[in-house]
């Protein structure tokens, strides 16, 4: 564009020019790009094409061939179970044509994801070649960080172990928990399943709660244990709500909505105000208390003879 300006007198004339712009390129150059372009394309696709076919071939060679399976199994699942798991994983070949029997691309992810579905109790897998083209497997059980017990506490006693399951930190359900377990871990959780496996009717592999979640609870249970000496056995999740049952049998109510803090001091409070009570007094009409100090008090005793304590509504509780 070509700006001309003249001035006349007091007043200013611009004259635009537009210059006709020449192409960059002719057509003739446009066209040997294009050709260009078309022979780095078909030249890497065909290296391309040869490098899978060279690794399906080198794939196939005995000398690279897995010779032996070793499974050190550190969990309940039958090993066997877990080597037919692992050598169905190992047959055929990725897209027909690179076998996957092979010490350079045995398929690692494909081989936990069918362990994880098929046995939940299955926490990690570990691979390793050994001399003579061994593969290892290194499998690990989950942490049995806690027993759910059911949908609903219906209070039995803690020798009924029929319907009690393993949980790991996540909330998994992941192994059935028998009579030696239960005897050992009295704590229990009781509350609904969630992604619970399609067309089975066992909890393994649902989950209890989201890792969080589940930690929010644990640590109130140690609070209750640690900071107020109370004993609970058993905690159920209903809706938004947490119901902590004592091994007196009272039942302590929370808000998983709101922090526990302030419901443990209420909790504190009133467990010193009863202090010098009789544990022998069988109930009271249900009262509300304002927010006490925050304390560290022995519970052990102090609230026996109430039925419940219902510390969800912020700084008042009711009890009976």
């Amino acid at each position: 564009m070509l700006n001309v300006v003249i001035r006349i007198s007091c007043f200013d004339i611009r004259i635009s020019t537009a210059m006709p712009r020449k192409p960059l390129y002719s057509r003739r150059m446009q066209e040997i790009r294009r050709s260009r372009r078309k022979r780095v394309l078909l030249l890497s696709g065909a290296l391309v094409i040869l490098f899978v076919a060279a690794l399906g071939v080198v794939s196939r060679l005995p000398a690279f061939a897995i010779q032996g399976l070793v499974v050190e199994n550190e969990t309940s699942v039958p090993t066997g179970k877990i080597e037919a798991l692992v050598r169905g994983e190992l047959r055929g070949a990725y897209g027909l044509l690179i076998a996957k029997q092979t010490v350079l691309l045995y398929p690692k992810r494909s081989i936990r994801a069918a362990l994880a579905a098929a046995f939940p109790e299955i926490g990690s897998v570990d691979f390793s070649i050994r001399p003579g083209r061994v593969l290892t497997l290194a499998v690990a059980s989950r942490e049995r960080h806690a027993l759910w017990c059911g949908e609903s506490d219906d209070g039995a006693s803690e020798e009924s172990s029929e319907k009690c399951f393993f949980l790991d930190t996540e909330g998994l359900v992941f192994a059935h928990a028998g009579a030696s377990a239960t005897s050992t871990m009295r704590f229990r959780y009781y509350g609904a399943l969630t992604d619970a496996p399609h067309g089975t009717s066992t909890p393994l592999g649902a989950r209890f709660l989201a890792s969080a979640a589940l930690a929010e609870l644990e640590n109130l249970r140690v609070l209750l244990t640690r900071d107020l000496s109370l004993e609970p056995i058993a905690l159920s999740v209903v809706g938004p709500d947490a119901l902590v049952r004592l091994a007196s049998g009272t039942e302590l109510y929370f808000s998983r909505n709101e922090p526990f803090g302030v419901a443990l001091e209420n909790l504190a409070t009133l467990i010193a105000s009863r202090s010098g009570t009789s544990t022998a007094e069988s109930s009271q009409p249900a009262h509300n208390m304002p927010p006490g100090e925050a304390v560290t008090v022995s519970g052990a005793g102090a609230l026996d003879g109430l039925e419940y304590v219902d510390l969800r509504f912020g700084n008042r509780l009711y009890y009976k």
